[in-house]
């Protein structure tokens, strides 16, 4: 490099003389390296603010987020009810332990009745099919055996003095017509001849008979009045639903006068809602004091087994009954007078100014109602002097009567458009079985 210029020369002697200072390389470094560090840590510091801000803004984030709020919340309260429930239960036991819990007076009703309570079945011949695959086999000594097949139910409630015991149960209880088995609550079994069954399948009532001899400790069922029971009251059953021996159910009375031939054909029966199954059939329906205020009889059901509805045939009724099959002839007869009947309408009733009657439909030829002039048409309001309301009023009065029994029927005939009262006198025949 030449200068040549004296002016140019001047200007660099003046700069090689005074020349502006620079900073050292590594000083420069150091604030360039600071700078880079403060950045990073300025965005280390941020990420967390700028990450939550991101995330917050996340739709699923926050449904994310609100569930585990959630569950922590609800795993908190359910801690806290544990905790509560915990001292509740604490608290509870102390204040149990120190209180004298007196047992269930429906102890003393089981204990007084159960005892009196037999379940009736009838063998069964087991001939199980045989596979030749390996199947199901038995011995050949086995393979015609009995096997018994619960079939209901039944009541102890009278040792005579030549010892023999009667038990009260259903007629379809024992209607097979096969030997008997019935076993006491002790569980030693009995064998009843068929000889020594008798039914009635008006009432769906029966009575066995067994020798009892040999047997030192039975005990005996007590009647209650029927016509006593009320709606509201509380009642047990005792018997063997499903071949359960000797189970307790317990309920209310749900009504009483509840008429259907199809279960009982002569009298009302008790509505309860006592838990009566298969195999109930037969036995007691208890009052708190342990008496039998019914035998239980049917249920209402859609499926089989207990919906709350059950019918019991009173206990007045059974005894009456019981007394008739028990003793000789052994049977139930009924009086007949041989109409078909139909309710009064309250329009009618009102026309005539009366509280109430039957209308005879049908007179049947060479009965006792058509033998005493009886005729279509005609409304009777009295049998053998006793008001008639309703059709199965004048059904039971009607067979209650013993056959052969002369009764005077009052009536209200209509001629020439006017009422006539007058009397009939007939005697009744034997309503067929």
């Amino acid at each position: 490099m030449s200068y040549n210029d004296d002016h140019d020369l001047a200007r660099f002697d003046d700069y090689q003389q005074n020349p502006t200072p620079r900073p050292p390389a590594w000083m420069l470094n150091f604030v360039l390296a600071v700078g880079a560090m403060t950045l990073v840590v300025i965005g280390v510091m941020m990420l967390p603010s700028w990450r939550k801000q991101w995330l917050e803004s996340d739709p699923e984030f926050i449904l994310k987020m609100r569930e585990v709020e959630a569950r922590a919340e609800a795993d908190l309260a359910f801690r806290r009810r544990e905790a509560e429930l915990k001292a509740e239960a604490e608290a509870a036991k102390a204040r149990l332990d120190k209180v004298q819990i007196p047992p269930s007076p429906l102890r003393d009703v089981v204990a007084r009745a159960a005892p009196a309570v037999v379940n009736i079945s009838t063998p069964i011949r087991f001939r199980p099919d045989l596979d030749e695959f390996g199947g199901f086999r038995l011995p050949p000594f086995h393979r015609d055996m009995e096997m018994p097949r619960s079939e209901g139910s039944g009541v102890l409630v009278k040792v005579d003095e030549q010892r023999q015991a009667y038990v009260l149960t259903n007629a379809h209880v024992v209607q097979s017509g096969e030997r008997l088995t019935v076993t006491l609550s002790s569980g030693r079994s009995v064998q009843v001849d068929p000889s020594n069954v008798w039914t009635d399948k008006t009432t769906d009532l029966a009575v066995l008979r067994f020798d009892a001899s040999t047997l030192d400790h039975l005990t005996v069922a007590e009647f209650a009045n029927s016509d006593e029971v009320q709606p509201g009251d509380w009642v047990l059953a005792i018997g063997s639903p499903f071949g359960l021996k000797q189970s307790v159910t317990f309920g209310i009375v749900s009504a009483k006068g509840r008429v259907n031939p199809r279960i009982v054909d002569d009298g009302e029966l008790i509505q309860t809602d006592v838990a009566i199954n298969p195999g109930n059939s037969g036995g007691p329906l208890l009052d708190l004091t342990g008496k039998v205020v019914g035998i239980n009889t049917a249920i209402y059901t859609g499926n089989g087994g207990n919906q709350g509805v059950g019918f019991a045939i009173p206990s007045n009724l059974a005894q009456l009954i019981f007394e008739r099959l028990s003793n000789p002839p052994h049977k139930v007869t009924r009086g007949f007078m041989g109409v078909h009947m139909a309710e009064l309408s309250d329009t009618l009733a009102a026309r005539l100014g009366i509280a109430g009657g039957v209308v005879v439909r049908m007179v049947k030829p060479a009965l006792p109602a058509a033998e005493a002039g009886m005729q279509p048409g005609d409304i009777i309001i009295r049998f053998d002097r006793i008001p008639v309301t309703t059709m199965q009023q004048l059904r039971r009065l009607v067979m209650n009567t013993p056959p052969q029994t002369t009764v005077t029927v009052d009536i209200i005939r209509l001629e020439d458009g006017k009422p006539v009262e007058m009397s009939l006198r007939l005697t009744l025949t034997e309503l067929s079985p």
